[in-house]
């Protein structure tokens, strides 16, 4: 059974505790937000679902369940900006998702030359 997008969040928030961050801010009602970041002239707003700080370095995290047609432009872009971003404040954007989708992902990425890594839950 595939896994929520909540549920992948949970996921990556639980290992992210296990590791030494100076702030977890996460896309859910109990912790601190990511800030949004506007793009398309403050158009739009886009946040990741998790984002780490340690050492002036900031790394985002977007949690991803199967694409579609419909979601699939919207998370590329979403990818797109959000791996500026991470490259900005000098970290990375990982982009989190169940090993059955992995291949689709990176051959995305690849093809859309995104700068970011995948990693896959069951390895968290």
């Amino acid at each position: 059974m595939a896994l929520s997008k909540q549920a992948i969040t949970n996921k990556i928030l639980t290992w992210a505790k296990q590791q030494k961050h100076d702030a977890i801010l996460v896309n859910d009602k109990e912790h601190e937000p990511p800030r949004k970041i506007a793009f398309a002239r403050g158009m739009k707003l886009v946040s990741a679902d998790l984002h780490l700080v340690q050492k002036g370095k900031e790394d985002l995290f977007c949690a991803e369940i199967k694409l579609t047609q419909k979601t699939g432009a919207d998370a590329v872009s979403r990818w797109i900006f959000l791996s500026v971003e991470a490259r900005k404040m000098g970290g990375e954007l990982f982009i989190v998702v169940e090993k059955a989708n992995e291949k689709e992902v990176i051959d995305i990425l690849t093809s859309k030359q995104i700068g970011a890594e995948v990693l896959t839950v069951e390895s968290l």
